[in-house]
């Protein structure tokens, strides 16, 4: 289950996991997002933590979907860097 390998991670932490086990998996992802947004918001580098949450969804084998959307992020983020990198702007 992607919860237990976000918090193998520490993305998310395992007093979460602990708590939210044995609900319904519909349930489940609704808290996992507000988790991860809310610990995106707090991040004191939320680039790469959104880059770790997209490298755990990449590896999931059971939902291509996410692995697309994951894929997806991670591509807009690094073009994102190569823009900034790129610019006269600093």
């Amino acid at each position: 289950m992607i919860m237990y390998r976000l918090a193998d991670k520490e993305i998310i932490s395992l007093e979460f996991v602990q708590t939210n086990r044995d609900i319904s998996h519909r349930r489940i992802a609704r808290l996992l997002v507000y988790e991860l947004e809310k610990n995106l918001e707090s991040s004191l580098n939320p680039e790469q933590y959104l880059t770790d949450i997209c490298h755990v969804l990449m590896n999931d084998e059971w939902y291509p979907r996410l692995v697309n959307i994951a894929t997806s992020v991670l591509q807009q983020l690094h073009a994102g860097e190569c823009i900034l990198c790129h610019s006269n702007i600093f």
